[in-house]
């Protein structure tokens, strides 16, 4: 049996804006949010407004991040917080912290804020559009104690190609095997219980990585058809101006680092995880230059042996008779 987070709190009736709500001098949030930003000047607004509009029977604290922006995010930051002093608490960082090796200790008085049951992510550039989010999502994971966390719908807003794409699952539970596999909730998605950290793994991985394994050990994952948020993609990220194909090697070489620091785990995971993300690949712009790039990618992270080149083989199939079906019977769903 998982020891289980001890905290009482007396809810409220009905769901009120957390911005309204009072309670007693030094309660502890049942949740936290956890809003990391750099940048973000155009868009922390909506990610904070995301936030300010949540409805909730239960207490909540906003906790915000800004990685020494030098543009207006701090400035907006400030703003609000000073609005909301006893809601919002935001770290201003002296200095960048991204590409530090020690970034995790220079954020580690930020991180030490984090109390309660339950945390929610929420990056700057993205936001939140259901003001019930964390009332469903915190009302299923009370409801459902064997569960880690549960996430939504994924919501894609491409504001260079001016799209908008939502994603919705196929089953409601994943477990460590769909993490291995290249399950993504997505970090402005999902919730989570904060004792799962436990389980935080000592390697250098992927952020999003590291919280999605440690869920799953804790517990499965639940999905929830439901649309909670929105996955802002601005073209001002990391990876923008970046070649495809290095997008792409980063992609796979996140994925076979993860399983190389746990000891490869579960190289039939590895091998499907990496399907996933070289097929849609080639797939958008099909080209022999394309065939002779991959090839020279798997050269380098390819799980060798005839097993795996069967699965190989046999999850290559599976994604292209997927296509195919979900292009017939024109559904967008995230097969995992």
């Amino acid at each position: 049996m998982k020891k289980e987070f001890s905290y009482k709190f007396v809810p409220l009736k009905e769901p009120v804006l957390i911005t309204e709500q009072i309670w007693p001098e030094g309660t502890i949030p049942l949740v936290h949010t956890r809003t990391m930003a750099f940048m973000h000047e155009d868009y922390i607004r909506d990610c904070i407004e995301g936030i300010l509009m949540q409805k909730t029977t239960f207490p909540v604290k906003v906790l915000i991040h800004d990685d020494a922006s030098t543009d207006k995010t701090a400035e907006i930051i400030r703003d609000y917080e000073k609005r909301y002093p006893k809601l919002i608490k935001a770290y201003y960082q002296p200095e960048n912290s991204h590409v530090k090796p020690d970034k995790e200790e220079l954020r580690s008085e930020f991180f030490s804020w984090r109390k309660g049951k339950y945390e929610a992510t929420c990056e700057g550039d993205d936001y939140w559009i259901d003001p019930l989010k964390l009332q469903k999502q915190i009302d299923f994971l009370e409801k459902y104690p064997k569960y880690s966390a549960v996430f939504g719908q994924i919501r894609k807003k491409d504001e260079v190609k001016n799209t908008d794409k939502i994603t919705r699952f196929v089953k409601r539970d994943y477990e460590m095997f769909d993490v291995l596999s290249g399950l993504m909730p997505g970090l402005q998605n999902i919730c989570f219980r904060f004792e799962a950290r436990k389980y935080m793994p000592d390697i250098e991985s992927n952020g999003d990585l590291k919280i999605y394994y440690f869920c799953a050990k804790w517990g499965p994952l639940a999905y929830i058809d439901e649309s909670f948020s929105v996955y802002r993609m601005t073209g001002k990220g990391e990876s923008s101006g970046r070649p495809e194909e290095k997008v792409l090697e980063i992609a796979i070489n996140h994925r076979y680092n993860l399983h190389k620091q746990l000891g490869f785990p579960n190289n039939k995971a590895l091998i499907k995880s990496q399907i996933k993300i070289i097929l849609p690949h080639i797939r958008r712009n099909f080209s022999l230059h394309k065939i002779i790039k991959v090839n020279r990618l798997m050269k380098t992270y390819k799980i060798k042996g005839i097993d795996s080149a069967l699965l190989y083989m046999y999850y290559s199939g599976e994604f292209l008779a997927k296509s195919i079906v979900k292009k017939v019977l024109n559904r967008n769903e995230y097969w995992i």
